[in-house]
């Protein structure tokens, strides 16, 4: 009958024939290798044991199951190692642990930017109503003299008069702007020739709407050459 070889010794070798038995048959080192496909007598001198093919493939089978299940058990314990259930519960604590501190980080810093927020939108907040410098030019005083600008939609005018032996200066604003109001402030300063300051007069022109109107009268020395008009704000 025919027979495979599986294993080789020093005087003999094992061999399993077509019908599942295991057999020790002589055979010199050197004179058959393992796989080699050999006849063998009928009446074996050693039997080995006997497996029915089904038996074989079921024993094959546990072999592959223990041998995958050992590796497996050593490939994933590199990335997933297994301790005690104390470790584990220590690992889960720890990891929630992590996980509230990050949590806490993560609302601490949107607090601060909550704060900064406020903080510049402050700074915004002073800066308009601080206002910027839109407007600023010089003219010079003449009694009858009358002076029209348009800044914008904003209308300034002065001129200039005499009333019970004092001289004026009327100054008056009109928004022209059909749907924006504006906020700010206007500076009327009266210098003298050597650009030292008579008077200073402030005007506040806050909300101040669409086709409204605002004017300031007030008096001035005969040395005064020059009308300065500084104008902050904007349109809203």
């Amino acid at each position: 009958m025919k027979a495979v070889v599986i294993e080789i010794h020093k005087n003999y070798c094992i061999v399993m024939t077509g019908d599942g038995q295991f057999l020790k048959h002589k055979a010199g080192v050197g004179s058959v290798e393992i796989g080699d496909e050999i006849v063998i007598s009928r009446v074996p001198e050693a039997r080995i044991a006997r497996f029915t093919v089904r038996g074989f493939a079921v024993a094959a089978a546990v072999v592959v199951v223990i041998i995958g299940g050992i590796y497996s058990y050593r490939y994933l314990s590199k990335f997933y190692p297994v301790g005690s259930a104390r470790e584990l519960a220590e690992a889960e604590f720890n990891y929630k642990d992590e996980t509230q501190t990050e949590a806490v980080v993560t609302e601490e810093a949107e607090e601060a930017a909550a704060v900064l927020s406020e903080s510049e939108k402050g700074a915004v907040d002073e800066v308009s109503e601080a206002g910027t410098l839109m407007y600023e030019k010089d003219f010079i005083i003449g009694e009858g003299i009358g002076v029209e600008e348009f800044i914008s939609d904003l209308y300034f005018k002065y001129e200039t008069f005499e009333s019970d032996g004092e001289k004026q200066i009327l100054v008056s604003f009109k928004n022209a702007s059909e749907n924006l109001s504006f906020t700010g402030s206007a500076d009327i300063i009266i210098l003298f020739s050597d650009g030292s300051i008579l008077k200073e007069v402030y005007i506040e022109l806050v909300d101040f709407g669409p086709q409204e109107e605002k004017e300031e009268v007030f008096t001035y020395e005969e040395d005064a050459v020059t009308i300065r008009v500084r104008l902050d704000g904007g349109f809203n």
